[in-house]
C-alpha cells in the first residue's frame, strides 16, 4: 500500500488502523510525510516494513528509519553557489511549509552556502506558507515592498509560477528564480527560471523493490537510506 499522508479526516477518526488490523497489508509506503505529524506511529505498530518517500518525519534521538528522497542539498548548493559567484547578495525565498523535512535540509545548505560567500543571515528572507501559486504572487508582492532581491528561491512551481507573476506585474523580470522540488521549467521562462526536478520515476522504482526485499527478509535490521539527485532544468 503507498500511502498519501495528508487525509486530516481519516487520521482523526483512526479509520487507517482498520486497513491494517485485518491484517492484508504486508508493507507500506508513506509519501510526503510533516515533521509535524506523528500519526505514522500508531500505524508501524500495526504494520512492518514502512519506507517514507520524498519527506521524512521526526525523529526522536537516535532513531531511525527506511526512506528514498531526493538529495536536495547537493542540487540546491550547486544552484546557489553559481549565484552568490556572480554577486547576489540579497535572496528571498519562499519556502513552502516549514515542517518539511525539505524546508529544515535545505534552510541549513542555503545559510551554509551564503557563509562561505560572506553573507550573513540577514541578506536571506525567508516566507513560510503553502505550495500554492497565490502565496507565491503575494509574499513576492510583500517582499519587494521592503527590499529589492537579486535572486529569488521557491520550494514549489507553483509559488515560482506566482514569483514570476508578481515579477512581471512589477516590470522587474531581470530577477532570476530558482524552484526546487518542482515541474521542469516551461520554455517561455528562457533563461531566468531553473528549478531542480525529483527522479520520482527512480523514486518509485526503487520504493518498490525495497519494500518487497524488505518483507521477503524481515529479520534484515539494515536501515535503506537512499537519496537520488534531482535533475537540474532550465536556463540559470
Amino acid at each position: 500500500l503507498m500511502f498519501f499522508f495528508n487525509h486530516e479526516e481519516f487520521k482523526q477518526e483512526n479509520r487507517y488502523a482498520d486497513v491494517f488490523r485485518a491484517g492484508m497489508i504486508d508493507g507500506l509506503l508513506i509519501w510526503g510525510i510533516h515533521q509535524s505529524d506523528h500519526y505514522w506511529n500508531h500505524l508501524k505498530e500495526l504494520v512492518q516494513p514502512v519506507i517514507f518517500l520524498a519527506t521524512i518525519p521526526a525523529l526522536l534521538p537516535g532513531e531511525a528509519v527506511h526512506y528514498i528522497a531526493s538529495d536536495y542539498q547537493d542540487g540546491a548548493r550547486k544552484m546557489i553557489t553559481t549565484q552568490l559567484k556572480n554577486g547576489t547578495h540579497r535572496i528571498l525565498w519562499l519556502a513552502g511549509p516549514s515542517d518539511s523535512s525539505i524546508y529544515s535540509s535545505l534552510h541549513q545548505c542555503i545559510l551554509d552556502e551564503m557563509e562561505k560567500h560572506g553573507l550573513q543571515p540577514s541578506n536571506l528572507t525567508v516566507y513560510c506558507s503553502s505550495y500554492d501559486y497565490e502565496d507565491g504572487v503575494h509574499l513576492t508582492q510583500k517582499a519587494y515592498q521592503e527590499h529589492d532581491f537579486e535572486l529569488i528561491l521557491t520550494t514549489s512551481s507553483p509559488l515560482a509560477e506566482g514569483a514570476l507573476n508578481a515579477l512581471a506585474e512589477m516590470k522587474n523580470m531581470a530577477v532570476p528564480v530558482i524552484s526546487f522540488d518542482s515541474h521542469v521549467p516551461p520554455a517561455e521562462h528562457g533563461k531566468k527560471y531553473s528549478a531542480l526536478v525529483a527522479d520520482d520515476r527512480e523514486i518509485g522504482r526503487l520504493a518498490l523493490a525495497s519494500i518487497i526485499k524488505l518483507i521477503e527478509d524481515p529479520h534484515n535490521e539494515q536501515k535503506i537510506q537512499i537519496l537520488i539527485p534531482p535533475k537540474i532544468c532550465g536556463g540559470i
